[in-house]
């Protein structure tokens, strides 16, 4: 008898055992570098809170990989002037609270991006008439535009254009950041702040649902714990692979690297109302005591260009003949002893605790010793580094800049960090110039062609005659996956980090 049970409970124990390996897998783990500062599309413009909001906001247009310009929210627009924008809405959009996607929503979304708790990312909603909204009907509106604006439509791509309910965000108050509610493929579930962002599929979604059900985004600071966790299968795809790594992963037959040429520029940043970077004898001197093809070399081993200047070579009006400046200590020590600092003289270097600007700093560090530069290096976490730049109390710091709102044009690489009415929250140089000035808002409103051309040529000029950025390098981008992990092709250079097209094969 004993016999006769075994039998059928061994046999269901091997077939349920059988179904479920072929079940396939549905939860997909992210490792990142950093924690997301805010949940809230309209109060932070760093890269990894945008990564993950990304992933649960939508906006009226957007760029495909592409970057061609395709609908999203709205199913079609008209521009009867070149100040109006009218957007014809999906009808029955479905917000995570199950609220409809209504006018009244987008409304509320743009005032929002203009008004005072958007910080940082009002230089992309500056350019809209705060009075030139209208509202015709429940699924119309219009936006209207101060000055004709080149890349309006475009500039959707970036998250001060996504689009909240308007009940969340009210009954939410100050605590929206933490309980965001959007119309995307994912919805919010849970936030260990440090350590991990959880998100479901939502099964109401207006467009093509997701394939896998539920995704994480893990923060994992060290370099080496991410890659780690990559090669022990805790992770399924990780950002930011370091390049001393990119050999051993591609040897480990369960691993893909993606790599994708850069448009992110690496860059020292020097606060131009502080002493001695006041005077741009200095900037420049410091810039000319830098070996930039050693730091590219050494950080990077060789999988980056050395910029020279503001924007990558992938965007739009970047000469295509511009050569970086070379490292030369004589005429460094030269312009140092003209600006009155003969000896040298201390400062402090500001950085985010990440292997590479770790490692960027301590070259520099070593450098600008020899033209008797005393740099003092303070690492910081990135939240904190973050807020601590906003108080004008840094003297220099490093940072990468790579502009999603489009990824192409130059305008969003340059008027957030360089024009002086965004001083401080952008603008971290702090840099007042009105020539500078001047070229950014003509290139806002200038249409594409030889005269827009030439005014980012003279801004292109302009900006290396100042010299608030040192231009250190414009990495190569590395991903590590899993080999079993599909649908990522479009990754590229943090620009589309959307990941709601990732299937795992069976």
């Amino acid at each position: 008898m004993r016999r006769k049970v075994f039998v059928p409970v061994l046999l269901f124990a091997l077939l349920f055992s059988l179904s479920a390996a072929a079940a396939p897998k549905d939860a997909l783990v992210v490792g990142i570098h950093a924690d997301a500062k805010t949940l809230d599309p309209h109060v932070s413009n760093d890269s990894v809170s945008h990564n993950a909001m990304l992933q649960i906001y939508e906006r009226l247009v957007t760029l495909d990989e592409k970057n061609d310009l395709v609908p999203q929210l709205a199913e079609r627009w008209e521009t009867p002037d070149p100040l109006t924008y009218k957007f014809y809405l999906k009808k029955g959009v479905k917000f995570h609270n199950g609220e409809e996607l209504t006018a009244e929503d987008v409304l509320f979304s743009f005032k929002r991006a203009m008004g005072p708790e958007a910080g940082a990312i009002r230089a992309y909603s500056d350019c809209i008439d705060p009075d030139g909204f209208e509202t015709p009907d429940k699924y119309t509106i219009v936006i209207r535009t101060k000055e004709p604006m080149a890349a309006f439509l475009a500039s959707m791509k970036h998250a001060y254009a996504s689009i909240v309910n308007k009940k969340a965000v009210e009954e939410a108050g100050e605590r929206y950041g933490n309980a965001p509610v959007g119309t995307g493929p994912f919805k919010f579930v849970e936030w260990r702040k440090g350590d991990r962002i959880v998100f479901e599929r939502f099964d109401d979604y207006h467009g093509e649902k997701p394939r896998i059900k539920t995704m994480t985004l893990r923060a994992i600071p060290e370099a080496t714990s991410r890659v780690i966790e990559l090669e022990t299968g805790n992770v399924d795809l990780i950002y930011y692979v370091p390049t001393s790594d990119v050999k051993r992963l591609r040897a480990n037959s369960s691993i893909d690297v993606i790599q994708t040429p850069g448009s992110l520029v690496y860059y020292m940043g020097m606060n131009t109302e502080r002493k001695p970077f006041d005077d741009p004898r200095v900037r420049r001197a410091v810039d000319l005591a830098i070996d930039k093809e050693g730091v590219v070399d050494a950080v990077f081993e060789g999988f980056a260009a050395v910029p020279a200047g503001a924007w990558a070579p992938a965007v739009k009006y970047a000469p295509a003949d511009a050569a970086p400046l070379v490292q030369n200590l004589e005429e460094a020590a030269k312009l140092l002893k003209e600006a009155g600092y003969p000896n040298g003289f201390k400062t402090e270097l500001w950085i985010q605790d990440r292997k590479d600007r770790i490692d960027m700093a301590t070259i520099i560090q070593a450098q600008l010793q020899e033209v008797g530069v005393e740099v003092e290096i303070k690492v910081l976490e990135w939240g904190a580094y973050l807020e601590k730049l906003k108080s004008g109390e840094h003297q220099m710091y490093i940072l990468g800049w790579s502009a999603s709102a489009p990824a192409h044009d130059p305008f969003f690489y340059v008027g957030p960090k360089f024009h002086s009415r965004f001083s401080g929250p952008s603008n971290r140089v702090r840099l007042k110039d009105a020539e500078t000035d001047r070229l950014i808002d003509l290139g806002a409103i200038t249409p594409d062609g030889p005269e827009r051309a030439k005014i980012y040529a003279d801004l292109w000029v302009r900006l290396n005659e100042l010299r608030p950025w040192v231009y250190l390098a414009i990495p190569d981008f590395f991903y590590g996956k899993v080999k079993s992990l599909k649908g990522m092709e479009h990754l590229n250079d943090r620009s589309v980090n959307y990941l709601g097209t990732a299937f795992f094969e069976e």
